[in-house]
């Protein structure tokens, strides 16, 4: 897929996210997670979606057939709409997050086993990170003057 990254071997593929919180904030915030492809695909044929009942506090769990040959139908595609599991991401923290800066786009490459990260934000910075055993560090920022 488009997005991802694959190691020699093609089987470790790693995708890049950018997660930001709400903008009209006092101060926002960006952060990059990276998420093994292999767990999201897991997760997404688990089949096992839930619901809340309106007024409940508890989770209502099924597991449905949606493949590609016999989808689920309309009605269990609405009602149940979430989920069961979430998608984990691949270490405990963020690779890299940035306090009242917002990300707006990311693109990645592999170079001699190193993944290298471009980000570019609102404010219009660009930023180069390297990611190496999980850790995401700043390699340059510059940005473009009109």
């Amino acid at each position: 897929p488009h997005g991802t990254l694959a190691g020699h071997n093609g089987e470790d593929r790693t995708m890049y996210a950018i997660f930001s919180n709400i903008p009209n904030g006092p101060c926002f915030a960006s952060a990059i997670c990276a998420y093994d492809l292999g767990d999201t695909d897991s997760t997404f044929k688990s089949n096992k979606f839930t619901r809340v009942e309106h007024g409940a506090t508890t989770y209502h769990t099924v597991t449905v057939q949606d493949r590609c040959e016999e989808p689920r139908s309309l009605y269990d595609a609405h009602k149940y709409n979430q989920l069961r599991d979430s998608v984990e991401q691949s270490g405990s923290d963020p690779l890299y997050t940035a306090k009242c800066r917002r990300y707006t786009a990311i693109a990645a490459d592999r170079s001699n086993g190193i993944d290298v990260i471009f980000i570019a934000t609102d404010d219009q910075h660009f930023m180069k990170l390297a990611v190496n055993r999980g850790e995401g560090y700043l390699v340059d920022s510059f940005r473009i003057r009109k």
